[in-house]
């Protein structure tokens, strides 16, 4: 379920696509190259809250704040799983928590 039009994702073979449009704010663009990312970040929202995934990049101070009810976002986190970027038991557990994070170095 999108809940969230105006933040959209894409995943290929080397990157991942944002493309942000929130309203009332300027738009903006960016490609992660998945060979530079070095750390996943999940966080578990509540009823009203989204989850939250963060991405860290080399070469980038801050991370990413992708909110899971984007469009797109189930798929990214299909392949960050498939790619062994975060502990499947971790985002397992982790489903039946409010308000947790959890990290998992890619590098």
């Amino acid at each position: 379920m999108v809940l969230i039009p105006w933040f959209v994702v894409r995943v290929n073979e080397d990157t991942i696509e944002l493309d942000v449009s929130p309203p009332g704010m300027p738009s903006w663009t960016a490609s992660i190259n998945w060979d530079e990312c070095i750390r996943i970040c999940f966080k578990t929202g509540d009823f009203l809250d989204s989850d939250e995934l963060y991405i860290f990049v080399r070469g980038r101070e801050h991370s990413y704040l992708i909110p899971m009810d984007g469009d797109g976002t189930s798929q990214l986190w299909e392949e960050i799983l498939n790619r062994g970027l975060f502990d499947p038991k971790v985002a397992i557990e982790l489903m039946s928590t409010n308000g947790e994070l959890k990290c998992f170095e890619t590098i």
